[in-house]
């Protein structure tokens, strides 16, 4: 099979950690056999007026004998995509933000985090097969699509890369305050993550000396020493759909502290050692302050196992095989095992 995959998210020298989760997904892809080559259109340098190009470059493309077209994000990427998929099956994969929007300042970019949602809407109307990360985000296409053809696939997680390590020696290795408590805030600050409400989580906090520290350009080669290095790990987002970071400390034993967001309260039901509360600073202090008092590291990694990479790879190639043979059969109606026209 033949694939064209369309992402607006990916690794680069001035972005090293974009779109690292759908790299992966697509190295784990083709190790199962899968040839697909991928399109990438450089959202942060050039903004929206990128799109303009997708649809002739994706007709072109699909002239060299693709089977499929994935785009690995929804939003105006995916109805453009979908616009030059030339009639081939086609399927997306929502992350969270192209379906629920973003809490952007500026008019500017609010209006176009709506136009993205209203793009993502149309597209999972007439898409073959949907992706969503989180039963949440399946609800947000429940009255758009029938539900066989909504997947709830997280991404998975690279259980070799993201292990139990030295805590000691992460901390070293990183330059921390070995007589300080640190707490690794999940994600870059942007406004759809609150880093103000984790900064305000933290003054609340009755243990002493704790530092927040906050990501912004860190190669998703060295996340592992930074969340290994944590005492806990806070999620403050406004929204998610089934946020990596979390998956990823689950898999290195580390602690959580989140709000009641995408897929993260059914992650840690019954956890000993994370906690989900309310999303105001007080409560998030108190989580806190009872997971730096307790026993350090805990027992999750056995929670992600279900979710690595070449698990997940397999349920996306088997959705691949259903596209296309799913169209295949509504081109040939009365061919034998499809029922309703006989």
């Amino acid at each position: 099979m033949r694939v064209l995959g369309v992402t607006n998210m990916w690794p680069t020298e001035a972005a090293p950690w974009a779109g690292v989760f759908i790299h992966d997904q697509v190295e784990s892809i083709r190790a199962r056999g899968v040839d697909l080559e991928v399109m990438f259109v450089d959202r942060l340098d050039g903004g929206l007026r990128r799109y303009r190009a997708v649809p002739a470059d994706v007709s072109a493309a699909m002239a060299n004998g693709f089977d499929l077209v994935h785009s690995f994000y929804g939003g105006i990427l995916a109805w453009q995509s979908l616009r030059g998929a030339s009639g081939r099956p086609f399927l997306v994969s929502f992350c969270g933000s192209d379906l629920l929007g973003e809490s952007e300042e500026g008019t500017v970019a609010r209006m176009s985090a709506a136009l993205g949602v209203r793009a993502s809407r149309y597209v999972a109307r007439r898409a073959d097969q949907v992706i969503v990360k989180s039963a949440e985000l399946a609800g947000e296409v429940r009255d758009l699509r029938p539900a066989n053809r909504t997947a709830v696939i997280p991404n998975g997680v690279c259980l070799d890369r993201f292990r139990p390590l030295d805590r000691r020696e992460c901390r070293d290795r990183l330059g921390w305050d070995p007589r300080r408590r640190h707490v690794l805030f999940a994600g870059r600050p942007r406004p759809v993550k609150r880093p103000e409400l984790a900064r305000s989580a933290i003054k609340h906090m009755t243990v002493d000396h704790v530092e927040l520290h906050i990501p912004t350009s860190v190669p998703h080669g060295d996340l592992p020493l930074w969340l290994n290095a944590a005492d806990a790990v806070l999620l403050t987002s406004r929204h998610e759909g089934s946020p990596n970071i979390v998956k990823e400390a689950l898999a290195c034993n580390v602690p959580i502290v989140s709000v009641p967001v995408g897929d993260v309260p059914d992650r840690l039901a019954g956890l000993t050692g994370c906690h989900v509360v309310q999303d105001n600073p007080e409560a998030l202090a108190r989580a806190l302050d009872d997971v730096l008092r307790g026993r350090g590291r805990i027992e999750s990694r056995a929670r992600v196992a279900a979710l690595s990479l070449d698990r997940v790879a397999q349920e996306i190639t088997e959705l691949y095989s259903q596209a296309v043979r799913g169209r295949n059969q509504s081109r040939c109606p009365n061919s034998p095992g499809v029922q309703g026209n006989q």
